[in-house]
C-alpha cells in the first residue's frame, strides 16, 4: 500500500537547510519528494508536521554477540577487556545470541538506525543456528543488516606480541584448551550460512565473512574467506589496527604494518570493510584510500577502550572512504548512532587546532549515511531521501528540546539530539517504529528474556572469568611493552606512553 508522508521538513541533502516536503513512498521505495504530492485513495497519510524526516541512520561496526554485556566491563585496555568479554559470550545458546542481536537491533531502531553492519562472534565457534539466529533477530526487528560472521583459526595468543613467552607453563596448558576455530568446519558453516542467509529478509540481510584480525588468521585462511565474498559478491570486514598493540604485533610478526599485510593478500577493496583502523601511518592510509576500502570510525568505543584517536582528518584528505559505528555494546555500552555522531564531530578537534579542517555536522551526517550505506553494500539504495532510493526513513519530533530554537537543524540533529525524538522509523517502506513504540517484535518480553540470560550468564561465566584474571598480570605485561615500543605516529591525546612502567 503506497504511503504519503505529508508536510514535513525533509533532509535531503546535509549540506542544504531542510525544507518543507511531502514524501512519497511506493512499496520499498520512495517514488517523489517535493511539496504537495498526491495519492490514491488507498494511500495511508502519515502526518509528519512538526517532524523533521531524515534517511535512516547506518551502524557500520557493532556486535550481536556482546549487547548483553553492556555497561559490564569497565576501565580496561582492549587487551584485558577482550578476556572478560570472552568469559560472557562462551557457550551461548542460539536462544542467547537471539536475544542479544535482538535487544541490540531494537535500540538501533527505536534510536533511527536502519541499517548495521554486524561482526557476530560465537564461542567456541560459529554455527548454522548461531549464526542464523542474528540473521533472524534482525529480520524479526526489521532492520536491514550486513553480517560478517567474527573468524579466526589462531590461538588468542597470536595476538599480542611477547605474552605466550610471558605465560608460566600452568597458564600456557590451560590456554592451550581454548582451541582455536577448526578452519575447515568454520568455512564450510560459512558457506552454508550464505547460502540460506545472503539475500533473505527481501534483500535486507546481506552475510560475508569477517576475519578478526589479521593476526589471529592464518594466511590460508584469510584467503579463503576473501575466496568466499569474491566468488559471491559478499562484504568482507575486519578490524585494523584498533590499538598500538595489535598494530605492533603485526609489524613484528609480518615486517609489515597489518595494511600491508592485508594489501599483500588481496584482501583490500571496494567490499572491505575496516573497523577503527586508529594506529595507521602515511603509507597505510594511502593504501586504504587507493584500494577503496571503507574505514569503520568508532570513536566513543576507541575513547572507552583507550585505543586512540583515528587519523580521520588525515583519511578524508587523502581520499579515504569513512563510515560510522558504535561498536559493539560492551565496549561504547549503547546501539545509539547520536552519540557516535557527536563524538565523531568533535574528537578531531583536539587533534589539529587548525579549525578548517574540523569536520562539520553535514560531514560526519554523511558519514552515517552515504557513508554507511557504502560500507554495508547497499550503496546508491539508502542514505538519501531521494526518489528510486528505499524508502528507509526516520521521523524526529522537532517540538523536542534539541531543536529550540531552531538555530541549524543539521547541527542540533548532530550536537543536540540524543534519539530520544524519534518518533517513527521505516525500513523498505515499512514501519518499524510509531508513534516511538516497536511494532515487529514484543519488546518488553525481550528485555525481560535479556534480564534472565544476564542472571545466568553472572554465574556460568564465573570458571572462564578465574581464568582471564589469571592471565590479567601477563597481559599487561606486554600490552605496555608494546605500547612503549617506538612506532611511526603517536594516535593517543598525549606522550604518557613513554614513561610507561618497565615491568
Amino acid at each position: 500500500m503506497p504511503m504519503l508522508i505529508r508536510g514535513g521538513l525533509v533532509l535531503t541533502d546535509p549540506d542544504v537547510p531542510p525544507t518543507r516536503a511531502d514524501v512519497l513512498v511506493d512499496g520499498d521505495r520512495i517514488a517523489q519528494v517535493g511539496p504537495d504530492l498526491t495519492a490514491g485513495p488507498d494511500a495511508e497519510v502519515l502526518d509528519a508536521r512538526d517532524h523533521l524526516v531524515i534517511p535512516g541512520l547506518v551502524n557500520a561496526h557493532t556486535h550481536a554477540h556482546n549487547h548483553l554485556a553492556k555497561g559490564a566491563i569497565d576501565r580496561l585496555p582492549l587487551e584485558i577487556w577482550i578476556q572478560y568479554l570472552a568469559a560472557r559470550v562462551l557457550n551461548r545458546t542460539p536462544r542467547d545470541v537471539y536475544v542479544g542481536a535482538a535487544i541490540g537491533a531494537i535500540e538501533m531502531a527505536r534510536t533511527g538506525t536502519t541499517c548495521a553492519c554486524e561482526m557476530a562472534q560465537v564461542s567456541p565457534w560459529p554455527t548454522d543456528e548461531t549464526l542464523g539466529a542474528v540473521a533472524q533477530a534482525y529480520a524479526d526487528v526489521g532492520l536491514r543488516v550486513s553480517i560478517a560472521a567474527q573468524v579466526f583459526d589462531l590461538s588468542f595468543l597470536e595476538s599480542l606480541e611477547g605474552l605466550e613467552t610471558l605465560l608460566p607453563a600452568d597458564l600456557r596448558e590451560a590456554t592451550a584448551r581454548r582451541r582455536p576455530y577448526p578452519r575447515a568446519e568454520v568455512l564450510a558453516t560459512l558457506r552454508r550460512v550464505v547460502e540460506r542467509w545472503h539475500g533473505a529478509a527481501d534483500g535486507r540481510i546481506r552475510f560475508g565473512a569477517g576475519p578478526n584480525l589479521v593476526t589471529l588468521c592464518s594466511d590460508e585462511f584469510l584467503e579463503a574467506c576473501r575466496d568466499l565474498c569474491r566468488e559471491r559478491d559478499l562484504t568482507f570486514q575486519a578490524h585494523l589496527c584498533e590499538t598500538k598493540a595489535e598494530a605492533y604485533t603485526a609489524q613484528v610478526r609480518y615486517g609489515q604494518s597489518a595494511t600491508a599485510k592485508m594489501h599483500a593478500l588481496g584482501l583490500l577493496g571496494p567490499r572491505t570493510v575496516l573497523a577503527h583502523s586508529v594506529w595507521l601511518d602515511d603509507a597505510d592510509v594511502d593504501l586504504v584510500a587507493a584500494t577503496g576500502s571503507v574505514v569503520a570510525h568508532n570513536p566513543l568505543s576507541n575513547l572507552k577502550l583507550g585505543a586512540g584517536i583515528a587519523p580521520v582528518l588525515k583519511m578524508r584528505e587523502r581520499g579515504c572512504h569513512v563510515a560510522l559505528g558504535t561498536d559493539g555494546s560492551a565496549s561504547s555500552d549503547n546501539q545509539n548512532m547520536f552519540g557516535a555522531l557527536r563524538g565523531a564531530a568533535i574528537v578531531h578537534r583536539v587533534v589539529d587546532p587548525e579549525y578548517e579542517r574540523w569536520p562539520s555536522a553535514a560531514d560526519v551526517l554523511r558519514l552515517a549515511t552515504v557513508g554507511g550505506a557504502r560500507a554495508a553494500g547497499f550503496e546508491g539504495q539508502i542514505g538519501l531521501v531521494a526518489p528510486g532510493y528505499k524508502a528507509d526513513l526516520v521521523l524526529l519530533d522537532l517540538r523536542s528540546t534539541y531543536f529550540h530554537p531552531r538555530n541549524d537543524l543539521v547541527g542540533q540533529l548532530v550536537h543536540c539530539e540524543v534519539g530520544s525524538s524519534v518518533t517513527t522509523v521505516l525500513v523498505d517502506g515499512r514501519v518499524i517504529v510509531r508513534d516511538g513504540r516497536l511494532t515487529t517484535v514484543d519488546e518488553a518480553a525481550l528485555l525481560a528474556e535479556a534480564d534472565e540470560i544476564g542472571q545466568r550468564v553472572a554465574v556460568e561465566m564465573q570458571g572462564p572469568a578465574s581464568l582471564a584474571r589469571r592471565l590479567e598480570p601477563y597481559v599487561r605485561q606486554a600490552y605496555l611493552a608494546a605500547n612503549r615500543a617506538p612506532w611511526p605516529t603517536n594516535q593517543y591525546a598525549s606522550d604518557a606512553y613513554r614513561h610507561l612502567p618497565q615491568q
